[in-house]
């Protein structure tokens, strides 16, 4: 898009003598990189078009043509335009401009009524912000809005389409594709339902399901896990959750192995402690503090015995994790001994400090950082028919051979 918005400021420029046209974008080498394709766009015009055009020259962020028209590119600063008369004025990627709002209310008193004012973005992180407003009820500000979907593009077809959405997950693919915010009202998981998501009951794994450990380690204060409970037929549970350590204090290794195991074997029942896959923080849990170089969380767990793979690294990952499971079908289930981690599910909402750096927090959001660890380790059906006899096997079969549920 931005490619367009370039080609239509040479267009003004070229067609009209003693145009100002201004382009707005985040960061110099933005303002900088946005000059160039301008220039690049009229190098590249056919030999007789050239010949017919006015000549320009101009530094990085600026580009003046011989019929007295300029196109200048500004950083996002507070007192980006001021002594400037626009015939046309462009913002480029406007809802990652941290400070949007403030820009638009001391510029806009000075761009004349003549000037056409173009902002142009994907949509942000979050639904927050003058460019979320402004699309919302793009009348009220004198705007038109104008959208464009990923198929008007010639190459691109279905097959680009999931492929592309493989390449980048499902939620990144809704907010730069489908123009689809993160998050509705502000809360991060606006879905969650307490008749669909939350049961009343305590559960127990049995004999068949796959237990998934998810495991937020923290310095400073307690360490946090939530076991999750993975049916053969896809239901997923959340089904307890702990907390290790106090607030201010943090439990040696050895009392953290000692407790995981005590709530597994006592609590939960597992029989073994190998029957339990175990997600710790992308980092392994190297950056809980502890004084030694190069030390992790991850192997000295793996002393006592608790093996810990990693979970991926981004928190949009965690997130998509959890809302695929909110949306699953079956969907996931939070029972009542995770009653802080469906609090803060509840609770999760988008601040932002600006509207280019929106942020999920939370006094504290640690259970749904175990959760989503826990929720992104790969499950295939053969995890669970290795775990079951022949017999049962035979028997599920044969039940689904006559139709009756397993």
């Amino acid at each position: 898009m931005s490619w367009t918005l370039c080609g239509w400021a040479v267009r003004e420029c070229l067609l009209g003598g003693g145009k100002t046209v201004g382009i707005i974008s985040r960061r110099e080498d933005e303002a900088k990189d946005l000059i160039a394709r301008c220039k690049f766009l009229v190098r590249n015009l056919d030999t007789y078009v050239l010949e017919r055009i006015p000549a320009f020259s101009g530094g990085l962020t600026e580009m003046r043509f011989e019929n007295e028209s300029r196109i200048l590119a500004f950083p996002s600063t507070e007192d980006v335009g001021r002594g400037y008369t626009f015939s046309l004025l462009i913002v480029d990627e406007a809802a990652f401009i941290p400070n949007l709002k403030e820009l638009y209310e001391s510029l806009m008193p000075a761009v004349p009524e003549s000037c056409q004012v173009v902002m142009c973005s994907t949509v942000g992180r979050a639904p927050v912000g003058l460019f979320y407003e402004i699309r919302t009820d793009p009348a009220a500000r004198g705007f038109k809005l104008i959208e464009i979907d990923w198929w008007e593009h010639p190459k691109r077809d279905r097959d680009w389409m999931w492929r592309k959405r493989r390449e980048v997950g499902e939620m990144a693919w809704q907010r730069e594709y489908e123009r689809k915010w993160m998050a509705a009202g502000g809360l991060v998981f606006p879905e969650l339902d307490g008749q669909k998501h939350w049961v009343d009951e305590i559960y127990r794994p049995r004999e068949d399901d796959i237990v998934v450990f998810g495991f937020d380690p923290h310095p400073r204060k307690p360490s946090v896990g939530v076991w999750v409970a993975v049916n053969w037929t896809g239901v997923r549970r959340a089904i307890y959750e702990v907390e290790l350590g106090s607030e201010g204090q943090t439990l040696t290794v050895r009392e953290m192995a000692k407790r995981i195991l005590e709530i597994e074997r006592d609590v939960l029942g597992v029989k073994s402690p190998e029957s339990v896959y175990r997600v710790i923080d992308p980092s392994g849990g190297s950056t809980i503090g502890y004084v030694k170089r190069d030390w992790s969380l991850e192997a000295e767990l793996a002393v006592y015995g608790l093996e810990f793979s990693r979970a991926p690294r981004g928190p949009e990952v965690r997130i998509e994790a959890i809302r695929a499971g909110l949306h699953g079908n079956p969907p996931l289930v939070i029972y009542r001994d995770c009653p802080r981690l469906w609090r803060q599910l509840r609770e999760l909402s988008w601040r932002a400090r600006d509207d280019a750096d929106p942020k999920a927090e939370l006094p504290s959001a640690d259970f749904v950082d175990a959760l989503g660890y826990a929720l992104t380790f790969p499950i295939s059906r053969d995890m669970f028919f290795r775990r079951v006899s022949d017999r049962e096997i035979a028997r599920w079969k044969a039940r689904r051979r006559r139709g009756l549920s397993v």
